[in-house]
This record gives structure tokens, sequence and C-alpha cells, in this order.
């Protein structure tokens, strides 16, 4: 990102604004947006603004991210969306893909009795 580019400075900082209010609040549901499949885990922190009502300014940067638990996420990574859906970008949809292979293997963990809340820090993953 460069910094002289004013709209992707403005997503960025409303990215860090989500950010510091889920550490705030909690990380409630109502800071994501789903972007994975519906059976797993991955979101995107939106950054899209209303100026009017009824009417959104569409964001360019994507933070997608796993959440797990209102006290619980992981940051992946993100980018920059220049096309209508993630699966169309090559490097987004790596991005995307990433972070469901991890999730199948915290399901897969879950399943096998780990309380991932609780292990999450001693959790090496190879992916």
């Amino acid at each position: 990102m460069k910094r002289s580019d004013p709209y992707l400075l403005d997503d960025f900082n409303r990215i860090i604004t989500a950010v510091e209010k889920m550490g705030e609040n909690g990380i409630l549901e109502r800071f994501f947006r789903n972007e994975g499949k519906m059976k797993d885990r991955v979101y995107a922190i939106p950054t899209a603004v209303k100026k009017k009502p009824g009417t959104k300014i569409r964001s360019e940067l994507r933070l997608y991210c796993l959440h797990l638990f209102d006290k619980l996420l992981i940051i992946g990574n993100g980018g920059v969306k220049s096309v209508d859906v993630y699966q169309k970008d090559k490097y987004l949809k790596q991005c995307v893909e990433t972070l469901q292979k991890i999730d199948k293997k915290l399901i897969s963990l879950e399943r096998e009795g780990y309380v991932i809340e609780n292990e999450i820090p001693n959790i090496i993953l190879a992916i």
C-alpha cells in the first residue's frame, strides 16, 4: 500500500479501528463478513462505509481472519480486492484457502477433544 493512496489508507484505518473495537468489546460476529464457505470460520473485516442512507462506498482493502470464539481471532492475510469475488484473484484466493486449511485442522483437533480456546498457544500446525 502506498502512503499516498488516501482510499487504501482510509480502508487500512477502518480495519485498525475495527480491531481496536474488538479489543475493547470482544470479537463479536457483527464485526465480520463471511468470506469463505458457509461451513468454515473464514471472515473478512468489512471496511465499507455508509455515506448516505442506503448507499455504501466499496472498500478495496481486505483482511481475512478466522473468528473462532468471542475472545479468539486468528488474523490472516489480505490485500487489495480489485475483482468482484476473491476467488478471481489468485493472491486473495490463496489467503482465504490458507485460513480454510488452518480451520480444517483446528476443527479436526476439536473433534479429537482439544479445547482450542485453551490450547491455541501450544498448537503447531503444518499446512
